[in-house]
């Protein structure tokens, strides 16, 4: 696996302001008065976008271990599926119990279109 450490960065200057984002993090976009401020603030926001992400990662796998260690402890959601919550954010982790194991359907966000992993059985 490789971690990525390069980005791009589209910046335009529109109606006296500088704007900017970052093409690979949603949710990286920023406007300052100057180029040099958009550069500063573009890579701090980055930062914080990335260590974000990070922690959400880091809160994903207690969640997968609780489904793992009490299959049976989480709500149903429908037919066999269970969902066990993310702490800390809006996302749960989707899935059955299986004679080996938990077959985990989806990590998703429970405020998105619930639906979508019904294809994936």
């Amino acid at each position: 696996m490789s971690i990525q450490n390069e980005y791009t960065a589209v910046v335009k200057q529109e109606d006296g302001w500088w704007v900017g984002w970052i093409e690979e993090i949603p949710g990286v976009n920023c406007q300052e008065k100057t180029y040099e401020e958009l550069k500063e603030t573009l890579e701090v926001t980055l930062g914080e976008a990335l260590e974000f992400n990070r922690q959400d990662a880091l809160e994903v796998n207690p969640s997968i271990n609780r489904s793992v260690d009490f299959p049976k402890a989480w709500a149903i959601l429908e037919g066999d599926v269970r969902w066990s919550l993310v702490r800390r954010f809006p996302f749960g982790i989707l899935y059955s119990e299986e004679k080996d194991g938990i077959f985990i359907v989806a990590a998703m966000h429970l405020h998105r279109e619930l639906g979508y992993w019904k294809h994936r059985r």
